[in-house]
């Protein structure tokens, strides 16, 4: 019986569509804050462009 379960929890860990699931979840957690990090050094880009040290 354990060696059922190992075997489907193998099958199913290995499923495309499983990982595609898993990529996408992963994607629209990560985004938003990647977005938002981007949209701070653009605009401290823009602050700093033209002064000196």
């Amino acid at each position: 019986a354990a060696e059922r379960i190992s075997e489907n929890m193998h099958i199913v860990a290995n499923e495309p569509s499983l990982a595609l699931y898993r990529l996408q979840e992963h994607v629209r957690k990560a985004l938003p804050p990647m977005v938002e990090r981007r949209v701070e050094v653009t605009k401290l880009q823009h602050e700093l462009q033209g002064r000196c040290y």
